[in-house]
């Protein structure tokens, strides 16, 4: 029998850093594209993230739900005093979209913050 891989679901809310991994995690894994935290989704009365052809990546209440979250992620990152870039690289990083973080500027996340990605962490790269 073939397994199947669990895809992350889009968190509701963000209330804690797991919430705000899992929102990256989709935003990657899920819906493809690379962000910026300081970039909004929907701004000027339009989606703001578009595909190659030009047409939107998102519907409007989907950029706004995004931008939502995003707004979230930053509160939660900011009382807990994690850099929410470094924090998007690193997650970028885990499930294989980008090269390691320069430790210089983003060192690793201790494992209270980021666990370690283990067999069980979802990657659209992993043949499971």
């Amino acid at each position: 029998m073939p397994r199947t891989r669990k895809v992350p679901a889009l968190p509701e809310n963000i209330r804690t850093i797991d919430d705000v991994r899992r929102f990256f995690e989709y935003l990657y894994a899920v819906d493809s594209v690379s962000f910026h935290p300081d970039d909004r989704f929907f701004r000027d009365g339009k989606v703001q993230y578009v595909d190659r052809g030009g047409n939107p990546t998102y519907t409007p209440a989907e950029a706004k739900l995004r931008d939502r979250l995003m707004s979230e992620s930053w509160g939660v990152l900011g009382r807990a005093d994690v850099d929410i870039y470094c924090f998007a690289m690193w997650i970028a990083h885990r499930l294989g979209y980008q090269e390691t973080p320069d430790p210089q500027f983003c060192p690793p996340f201790p494992a209270s913050v980021l666990p370690p990605a283990g067999p069980k962490a979802w990657s659209p790269r992993r043949k499971r």
